[in-house]
């Protein structure tokens, strides 16, 4: 059902209560019914706000919504609910820390901070929660196996679970998550949305049990072998243990070749182009749409995004800023209520709005007046005013400009003059005096040269000669 049908039904007592954490002005200020039925339907449909009710809610709050939400139409009959509950919670405990998909990964590890985060004062802070987020992601642990772990039987033997029934059931109505309508326990179909994308649910066990019986059981023991799970017995075995390893049907067809996963479409009538990563995607939406099950095609559904692209009020770098500052479960709430694809990186998903026809207006209204006064916080605006008046100031920020203080102009160093070398004159060379008996060599060897006869009259004069005295006349007759 929808979340309005069921809403419109309540009287204002029950409305009053439902949206007691939702809308700050039903304290001091009586709104109309209309108004507070549309601020219920924004936080029940807000992906941030369900999350932060039952990620880290106490057993048996899982167990509560998993099977009001696996049950048909998202409703279960009030009678004999409790029991169904409490034996549920029973077959988790049972079950908890089975699932090891590897040897690098620790449970066990992962179980005991959960208890230990618990057992301080029995709930999970945020400190907590961010801790526990991080080892989750290290140890690869999927989201559904977070809550099934919950139910640990350390962590389980903490609370009296009969009890926790009745204060997990009321918190889920007085929030409205769950809603009372004829005799029955109700998810809306939008709450029912953000719910699955809390729990990491792809898709619906009935729908994930009839995907993977039409495949053979040589493709289903591929994933089992890959999980260390028995690949023997028959295909109904096989098909609940790949099930019950609570694995995203995402990483669990990501394991068969491309060849065997497009010869399945071609034999489901599902589309088979692209790469691997669409072709799964076109499975998963398949079965999620449970088009299997229906005779005639789907009409081609409606688009609600715009055909021409609305009027923009801010600068495109201030934009890009102020959507990188939201937290994906506030970009998911954006993409979800824009009708455009929620997965991707955050750079994916930012990009993906600034590039959409909507405004900058229509964009941050689809935010919870929570998540904007969060918003006006960061960037030091006025936090008080309606919506309408959070959004307008988003809309006007302008990132402040810093100041920089001029750097002065640093001349570079002098260096030194080098002084120029000083060319001392050298007095000219005076020739020196030819030996004495140069005269008579001359006259008697005019052939030679006058180096040579120089030489001869000087061996001729001299009696003896040592090494220093050849270097003392070389230096003189040079």
């Amino acid at each position: 059902m929808k979340l309005q049908a069921i809403l419109e039904s309540y009287d204002t007592v029950v409305l009053d209560q439902i949206s007691a954490d939702k809308v700050d002005e039903v304290v001091n200020l009586r709104l109309p019914q209309p108004v507070i039925v549309q601020e219920i339907i924004g936080a029940l449909t807000s992906q941030s706000y369900i999350s932060s009710k039952i990620q880290y809610g106490r057993p048996p709050m899982y167990a509560i919504l998993n099977l009001i939400l696996q049950a048909p139409d998202h409703g279960v009959s009030v009678e004999g609910f409790r029991e169904a509950v409490l034996a549920y919670v029973n077959d988790l405990s049972s079950r908890a820390g089975q699932n090891k998909h590897g040897e690098e990964r620790s449970i066990e590890l992962y179980t005991k901070i959960l208890k230990r985060a618990w057992e301080n004062d029995g709930i999970v802070d945020k400190s907590e929660a961010h801790i526990l987020e991080l080892v989750k992601d290290e140890l690869c642990i999927y989201d559904q196996e977070h809550f099934a772990l919950m139910h640990d039987p350390s962590i389980i033997s903490l609370w009296d679970i009969d009890q926790e029934y009745y204060l997990a059931r009321n918190i889920l109505l007085s929030s409205g998550i769950i809603l009372a309508f004829e005799n029955k326990y109700i998810i809306a179909e939008e709450v029912a949305v953000q719910i699955r994308k809390t729990f990491g649910i792809e898709l619906m066990d009935n729908s994930l049990r009839r995907m993977l019986n039409r495949l053979g059981k040589e493709e289903l023991a591929v994933p089992l072998t890959f999980y260390k799970v028995s690949p023997t017995g028959t295909k109904e075995i096989l098909v609940d243990r790949l099930v019950n390893t609570l694995v995203p049907p995402t990483d669990l067809l990501g394991l068969l070749h491309l060849e065997t996963l497009r010869e399945f479409c071609r034999q489901e009538g599902i589309p088979v182009g692209g790469q691997k990563n669409a072709v799964i995607a076109n499975i998963i939406q398949f079965y999620e749409e449970n088009r299997d099950l229906k005779v005639d095609q789907p009409q081609e559904p409606v688009s609600f995004i715009p055909t021409e692209p609305e009027l923009r009020e801010m600068n495109a770098d201030t934009y890009s800023r102020v959507l990188f500052t939201l937290t994906g479960q506030q970009l998911y709430d954006i993409l979800y209520q824009s009708h455009l694809t929620t997965s991707g990186s955050k750079e994916d998903k930012v990009k993906r709005i600034m590039e959409s026809p909507w405004s900058e207006r229509s964009v941050f209204n689809h935010l919870r007046k929570e998540d904007l006064v969060q918003l006006c916080r960061r960037f030091s605006l006025p936090l008080s005013g309606s919506k309408q008046e959070l959004v307008d100031r988003v809309l006007d920020y302008v990132p402040p400009v810093i100041p920089v203080d001029p750097v002065p102009e640093i001349p570079p160093p002098v260096e030194p003059a080098t002084p120029e070398p000083v060319i001392q004159n050298e007095a000219p060379l005076v020739p020196a005096a030819p030996p004495s008996l140069f005269e008579e060599i001359n006259n008697r060897f005019p052939e030679l040269e006058p180096d040579e006869q120089t030489i001869l009259a000087i061996v001729k004069g001299a009696k003896s000669v040592t090494e220093q005295d050849i270097e003392r006349i070389v230096t003189k007759h040079g």
